[in-house]
């Protein structure tokens, strides 16, 4: 029998405790209740269903307004969007035309160059004598030999035309010819 009685006791603390916590559920349930209604009746102070109505009405209204307003200005951005777009383009076409003319100019001047110092007959004088090959892109240009000796200094062109002279070269106009082609 004492079992069946320590089962009572603890079924009877099993309750209370269910109960305590029920009761402390229904009064946090209760308070809840009072904030809301406290707030609720802050919110209609002063206020009947015909001014809420305008209120929500009014607000649609700026709503809509906004919707107007948001829609002209993407309007606006993409018309300014595609008149920078066309400025743009035709600024590039400038460039690329301007670019075409700058490199045909180019193409028409001297863009290699080499220059040699040489004693030209072994009279240690300070190499005085040189020549000097100048070449377009397409490897046409000319070799200017200057050679100085004791009776005067005397010069040459020899033209070249796609890598290859018209007259034949001496040894160091060759050399200056290869240094100006890059082959050194």
């Amino acid at each position: 029998m004492a079992t069946l009685q320590q089962y009572a006791v603890v079924l009877i603390i099993i309750v209370a405790v269910i109960e305590v916590f029920v009761i402390g559920i229904v009064l946090f349930l209760l308070w809840k209740v009072a904030n809301l209604q406290i707030k609720y009746k802050k919110f209609m102070k002063g206020k009947e269903a015909k001014n809420l109505e305008e209120i929500v009405l009014g607000c649609i209204e700026d709503v809509n307004t906004f919707k107007q307003k948001q829609s002209e200005m993407s309007e606006r951005i993409d018309k300014n969007k595609n008149e920078l777009a066309e400025k743009i383009e035709k600024e590039q076409k400038k460039l690329d035309s301007h670019s075409e003319k700058v490199i045909s100019e180019l193409n028409g001047t001297f863009q290699k160059m080499a220059l040699t110092k040489y004693d030209a007959f072994g009279e240690n004088g300070g190499k005085l004598s040189f020549s000097l090959c100048m070449l377009n892109e397409k490897n046409s240009g000319f070799i200017l030999t200057s050679i100085h000796s004791k009776e005067g200094c005397y010069n040459y062109i020899k033209e070249i035309i796609d890598k290859n002279p018209i007259i034949i070269l001496s040894e160091d106009e060759k050399e200056v010819l290869n240094q100006a082609l890059g082959n050194k």
